[in-house]
């Protein structure tokens, strides 16, 4: 699957390439750069720019397409739109795989695109979070964005409560009784949350536990 790595740029270019160094580079995957616009600072941006493609076309033999996009970060709602639609044009492309990193620049470029991030992630499920770098080559951490489902509501956030209160896996009738709900309106709701990848369900012996997973419970 051809990948799309999208990612705000601060002045090094190291935190831009770590994630694409881990994933690795192919022929068929684009790389994207979020610059605020406006601001100044141009003249930094662009010697940043010119390592980060030298350092590219090192990985990949120059087999890459890269584009740099200037985003209103003056203009919160603006902003979040345009890097929301630069996201979600790239995953409708040949259904192509996007990562986006917010490691580096700009607090308020980095706030915007994890915001448009997180929004994207609603309407497209090809659409995740790198590692989060840490500065001075101190590792990275996993990210664990916050989802808002479409089909979110007060029973599922009952079901997510109870799962969180117990602390393990939670078999259907316990699980049914705690929340009040019937079977049949637990399972379908279940069945969503799974998709949203809110909980867990697996078998045991012949019994269906459901599991909170870190998603879920930073919704509880």
């Amino acid at each position: 699957m051809a990948r799309t790595f999208i990612s705000t740029l601060g002045f090094t270019e190291s935190l831009v390439l770590a994630p694409i160094i881990r994933l690795g580079l192919n022929r068929d995957d684009r790389v994207i750069i979020l610059v605020p616009g406006g601001l100044g600072g141009e003249d930094r941006t662009e010697n940043t720019l010119r390592k980060l493609r030298d350092m590219l076309n090192a990985i990949s033999g120059g087999a890459f397409d890269m584009q740099t996009v200037s985003i209103p970060v003056d203009d919160f709602a603006e902003a979040v739109r345009m890097i929301r639609r630069i996201i979600i044009e790239e995953a409708e492309r040949e259904n192509r795989m996007v990562y986006v990193n917010v490691s580096g620049g700009m607090r308020a470029l980095v706030i915007e695109a994890y915001t448009a991030t997180l929004i994207a992630r609603i309407m497209r499920r090809n659409v995740a979070f790198t590692e989060l770098e840490l500065e001075g080559s101190a590792g990275s951490i996993k990210m664990i964005p916050i989802t808002f489902p479409k089909r979110f509501a007060e029973t599922k956030r009952r079901i997510l409560k109870e799962l969180a209160e117990k602390g393990a896996p939670m078999g259907m009738r316990e699980l049914s009784k705690r929340t009040g709900l019937s079977l049949p309106t637990l399972s379908r709701n279940l069945r969503e949350m799974v998709q949203d990848n809110l909980i867990k369900l697996k078998k045991e012996g012949r019994r269906i536990l459901a599991e909170i997973t870190k998603e879920g419970k930073i919704l509880t």
